[in-house]
């Protein structure tokens, strides 16, 4: 009850707040075991707990639902990689690409290519989406996270998000141990999709390689939809082409 009673966003409620719902729990308990004895006090807690348990079963079969769902999309997408032909990316040659793996981004060299490659990108193949019919937005509230989103209506909207993420350098490329927190850090221009990160930086991209990016990720997208948001029957492990 203590935390049932609480915001959301309280971690440690207060300490009065914890006495009072104690010595409520410990009245009620008394009250009931001096009224009725132990059997009275368990008829009571089960009565109680009914509600909950209901409450459980539903979220047991939400979390099949949503189980059964991501090992469809898992499923669906790894189908959709045998038929999307993935766009050749030239990022400007062998030694730039060396370049980009070992040099550790600083997080305003991050923002500055989101700045002026990403979000060029983006507007321009948000033109060509507008061009095709669809509802397209850019949303660009924080400049070290922004994305494009396209409508699709009742089906799964397509999200691409390229957001400046930190991680901490690998330990051989520390000189001093004891250097400075922000000098352990390094970002980069991570993409993520409606499930969540991809794993793979875009740093270093031309702009065409950012199109040719999200066209090819759009293009698997738009078969996951074809092949399992409009199919209620999708059945896992069988061939949506059937």
């Amino acid at each position: 009850m203590d935390m049932l009673s609480s915001k959301k966003d309280v971690e440690v409620t207060p300490l009065w707040q914890r006495i009072f719902w104690g010595s409520i729990t410990g009245v009620i308990a008394i009250v009931l075991l001096l009224n009725g004895g132990l059997g009275t006090l368990q008829a009571v807690s089960t009565t109680t707990a009914f509600p909950f348990s209901i409450v459980i079963l539903i979220s047991i079969y939400g979390l099949f639902k949503a189980l059964r769902m991501d090992i469809g999309k898992i499923d669906i997408r790894s189908k959709a990689n045998m038929y999307v032909q993935p766009s050749t990316r030239d990022s400007g040659g062998w030694q730039k690409r060396l370049r980009n793996v070992t040099v550790y981004q600083r997080r305003d060299n991050v923002i500055k290519f989101m700045n002026l490659v990403v979000l060029p990108a983006f507007e321009d193949v948000k033109a060509e989406f507008v061009k095709q019919g669809l509802a397209v937005t850019i949303d660009t509230e924080k400049d070290d996270d922004i994305r494009i989103v396209i409508d699709h209506g009742d089906n799964a909207n397509f999200i691409y998000r390229v957001k400046a993420k930190h991680y901490l350098k690998p330990s051989f490329t520390l000189l001093d141990e004891e250097s400075a927190q922000e000098d352990q850090k390094y970002f980069r221009a991570e993409v993520y999709l409606d499930d969540g990160s991809k794993g793979y930086d875009i740093m270093g991209y031309t702009k065409e390689n950012i199109m040719n990016d999200i066209v090819d990720q759009y293009t698997s997208h738009h078969y996951f939809i074809q092949n399992y948001e409009m199919r209620s029957d999708y059945d896992v492990g069988s061939n949506p082409n059937d």
